[in-house]
């Protein structure tokens, strides 16, 4: 799955993991069904967040982006605005 920011110039990728997909409809209401998905390529302003195994051949819910109450350790998110390298990309959920 490509995914293209369009609100910064450039983004800074530190790891590959903070993204999660849900592929079971209308039971994606409870967490636990949330399956982590990394970023496997970045091109420019887009990522390309790779699709766990276990939902091939399903359709996707929604993906969703760093979404917990504490997300990650201080400065270790996946993405950063390259024009301010402490600025975190935030949190969002998107459901198809």
């Amino acid at each position: 799955m490509n995914i293209t920011y369009t609100a910064v110039s450039n983004i800074d990728l530190r790891n590959p993991h903070g993204f999660e997909v849900c592929c079971l409809g209308t039971n994606c209401l409870d967490d636990y069904v949330w399956v982590p998905s990394i970023i496997s390529n970045k091109n420019g302003l887009t990522i390309t967040v790779t699709v766990n195994n276990s939902c091939v051949g399903r359709p996707l819910y929604g993906i969703r982006y760093l979404w917990h109450e504490t997300p990650c350790l201080f400065k270790q998110a996946a993405m950063y605005s390259a024009t301010d390298l402490n600025l975190p990309s935030p949190p969002y959920l998107k459901i198809f």
